[in-house]
């Protein structure tokens, strides 16, 4: 998202982004029994009511997913702009949302580069333990490749992420206890 600010600059991109639609705060218990890469666990109506506001120039307010608190922690009101930025796990799954993109992006990374950022992410800047995270990470491969995977399909162009040497990510320099 950063980088296309910067092409079009800040005073012409609004951006939108599928975190802020989860339906629970990290400590619910409905995650015991759910992903986020389920797409029952994301209000995708409101998602995509909020995106065809934007696109017909209309404002809107959207929560705003704090991924260190694990919560909803305030509203954001969020007008139209020239360019709009939608980003998230499932822009792509509802025919009603991809009809409302000129351009789809799909990032397709590699499993094991995808499992070192997760970790350096989740262990180092939201002090979640290595174990936690790769159980996590376990629980989640059957919704990914049911609900993430299938969505490269409706793309429009795919960017492919894979480490120029496989050998390089060592995972194990992670604690399992945070700091």
């Amino acid at each position: 998202f950063s980088l296309i600010v910067k092409l079009f600059g800040a005073s012409s991109v609004a951006q939108i982004s599928g975190d802020n639609y989860h339906l629970w705060d990290r400590n619910k218990p409905m995650w015991k029994v759910m992903t986020p890469l389920n797409p029952m666990a994301n209000d995708l109506d409101r998602f995509n009511s909020d995106l065809l506001s934007l696109k017909n120039g209309k404002s809107i307010n959207s929560k705003f997913y704090d991924h260190q608190q694990g919560k909803v922690t305030k509203i954001n009101h969020i007008l139209s702009n020239d360019f709009i930025v939608a980003s998230g796990l499932h822009i792509l799954s509802m025919p009603s949302s991809r009809s409302n993109y000129n351009l789809s992006i799909f990032l397709d990374m590699d499993e094991n580069l995808r499992t070192f950022y997760k970790l350096k992410r989740d262990v180092q800047d939201r002090n979640i333990k290595k174990s936690k995270v790769m159980s996590n990470l376990i629980k989640r491969k059957n919704d990914s490749d049911i609900f993430i995977k299938p969505q490269i399909q409706f793309a429009d162009l795919i960017f492919s992420l894979a480490p120029v040497d496989p050998n390089s990510l060592s995972m194990n320099y992670l604690e399992d206890n945070p700091k």
